[in-house]
Parts: C-alpha cells; structure tokens; sequence
C-alpha cells in the first residue's frame, strides 16, 4: 500500500496554528492544533528514520532515535492543557 502524504509541517501551517489558538471557536479547535502538533512530531520521526536508510545518510541508530521522539512526546503531553489530555470523544 502506498501512503498518503499529507500537507508538510511548515511555519505557515505553524502562524496557522498561532491564529486558531489566539481565536479558538470551541474545543474542536484545540483538539486540531494539538493533532497538527502531534503529527508534526511523528512525521519528524520518520523522516529521520528514513534518512538511516540512504547510504551516507544518518548513523543514529533508530531505537535512539525513537527515544528521543518518546521524550519529546513525554514533553508535548505534559504541555497539553489538562482538559485535553483527559479528552475522552472520539
């Protein structure tokens, strides 16, 4: 299966984020902003995961690779306001 590439996590998508949290039209709002940043999180992963797979590429072995990415999930949780962290709705 082929995936499905999404829009890449850029500074416009970024002022985007900034713009829906200054002004946000209820909690969906929130929710989107924190998934955007998730995604972004992710998607940094596996580029770098990738990237050990080109010669000349990163020598960084991926289980550190996926600790790093575990801490800085850790840290992006932690900063989540508590209402979405205990979100429940799907």
């Amino acid at each position: 299966m082929k995936k499905i590439e999404g829009l890449q996590y850029s500074p416009f998508i970024d002022e985007c984020c900034r713009d829906v949290l200054n002004k946000p039209e209820g909690e969906s709002d929130l929710i989107l902003v924190a998934l955007v940043n998730l995604q972004a999180i992710i998607d940094k992963f596996e580029r770098k995961c990738l990237d050990c797979n080109y010669p000349g590429g990163q020598k960084t072995p991926v289980w550190l690779l996926s600790e790093v990415a575990k801490l800085e999930l850790q840290v992006y949780w932690s900063s989540l306001a508590t209402e979405l962290r205990q979100n429940s709705k799907s």
